[in-house]
């Protein structure tokens, strides 16, 4: 093999590369000696030879020489000094234009700051030519977003100018509104009755704002409420009534709540509507390396969205792989188990607008997984699938290594057969 070659582990060239990573980035921040050797023992337990150091960094920076395009990025070596950084940009271009988009579209700043902060990006990691490519990329569709970005913000300073006013206007929703979100059968019947009529819409007065993107609104003729998510509502053009109603009482007709704070409370609590026990699973890692501060963040999370203490069983689970060699390996998974007892919307807002989604599965029951994750992305499916079901016991376990068994003798006893069936046509 060409180029230098060095005495260290695969190990020890990760960890090596990894340190690099993390820490070694431009002239000013390069690799120690001492550093490395910290890094090593304090993240993965290792004890580096002061020795080697030097001849593994020198070693990976020739690797790009010897192996072009081995490695993403460049490391250099700092002038008389056997000290190394790895210059190479964060991002490639189609990642630094996803940033800058995801800037322009950004609701709640104005467009002088979006622009101001698209600028400032690009200046620092991206050259003036690619900088004038991705600017020119965004300009194109910026009107059809900087509109529905308009629209949307001038609806939440809309509804909260309504609130603060308590001014009734003409409502009717885009889509369907679900049935815990509203304080009776009739306000629920009565709001989703308009989705199909152009020209029908409801009085109602802007309660308050809940949270999110929810807001509360009351109607006044049905002596209701429903929490409506703030894209879903359509204000109808010169319908504001700009009188105060000082003598409107927000009461609550033919409901279980006492008033409407009660219902949104109890409704983000998954109180109302159709009650559902569901156990869900978060793999925390395995054994002996836990994500504990995940699951700590996931247990106040969940009491102070549901406002009850999260009962959370750590479980292991096996799971045995086969190597090419015919080696089994097998890995304890560890898996963090909880429950809520709730309805479906209260839980599917939990699970999203809380970002939960990014580690939880849903147990039980089963089909809420397609309910909660299909319709939006459909690469969690295979998450799905891998995590949705329940640890094998013991006994499982034992079964399915004797089947591999039983399998895998099956297969020699056909190519024994094979090969003396091979012979024999030789000998012939």
């Amino acid at each position: 093999m060409a180029g230098k070659q060095v005495d260290a582990t695969r190990q020890e060239l990760f960890i090596t590369l990894k340190y690099l990573l993390d820490n070694c980035y431009d002239e000013r921040h390069t690799s120690k000696t001492i550093d490395l050797m910290d890094y090593a023992k304090k993240n993965y337990m290792v004890l580096l030879d002061r020795r080697r150091v030097n001849g593994i960094l020198e070693f990976l920076a020739e690797l790009p020489q010897t192996f072009p395009g081995i490695l993403p990025f460049t490391i250099k070596k700092v002038d008389k000094k056997p000290r190394y950084y790895i210059e190479y940009s964060a991002f490639n271009t189609k990642e630094i234009k996803k940033i800058a988009e995801a800037i322009s579209k950004y609701e709640d700043i104005t467009k002088a700051m979006s622009d101001a902060l698209i600028n400032k990006l690009l200046d620092n990691i991206c050259d003036k030519p690619t900088k004038e490519k991705i600017i020119a990329s965004i300009d194109k569709g910026k009107n059809r977003n900087r509109h529905q970005s308009h629209q949307t913000v001038e609806k939440f300073f809309t509804i909260e100018d309504l609130i603060e006013n308590q001014y009734q206007f003409l409502f009717k929703p885009r889509k369907r509104i679900e049935y815990p979100s509203c304080s009776n059968a009739k306000v629920y019947e009565a709001v989703n009755g308009l989705l199909n009529e152009n020209d029908k819409y409801i009085k109602t007065v802007g309660y308050i704002r809940a949270k999110g993107k929810d807001v509360c609104l009351y109607f006044p003729d049905i002596e209701g409420a429903a929490i409506v998510d703030v894209d879903n509502i359509i204000i109808k053009k010169f319908s504001v009534d700009h009188r105060r109603q000082e003598s409107l009482s927000f009461e609550l007709v033919d409901s279980s709540h006492e008033d409407i704070d009660t219902m949104i409370d109890s409704y983000y609590k998954g109180q109302t509507g159709v009650q559902y026990t569901i156990k869900f699973k978060y793999v925390v890692g395995t054994e002996g390396d836990i994500d504990e501060k995940t699951v700590d963040k996931l247990k106040k999370d969940y009491e102070d969205y549901f406002d009850a203490p999260m009962a959370c069983e750590l479980i292991n689970r096996e799971e045995t792989e086969e190597k090419e060699n015919g080696e089994q390996v097998t890995t304890i998974y560890v898996d963090a188990y909880g429950s809520v007892k709730c309805n479906f919307t209260s839980f599917r807002n939990w699970y999203w607008e809380h970002g939960w989604f990014k580690h939880l599965v849903v147990v039980s029951p089963s089909s809420f997984n397609n309910r909660l994750l299909s319709p939006y992305i459909e690469r969690f499916r295979k998450r799905v699938d891998k995590y949705g079901r329940k640890p094998l016991t013991q006994e499982e376990i034992t079964e399915r290594r004797r089947r591999i068994e039983e399998l895998r003798a099956r297969r020699a006893q056909r190519e024994a057969q094979a090969n003396s069936n091979s012979n024999l046509d030789g000998g012939n």
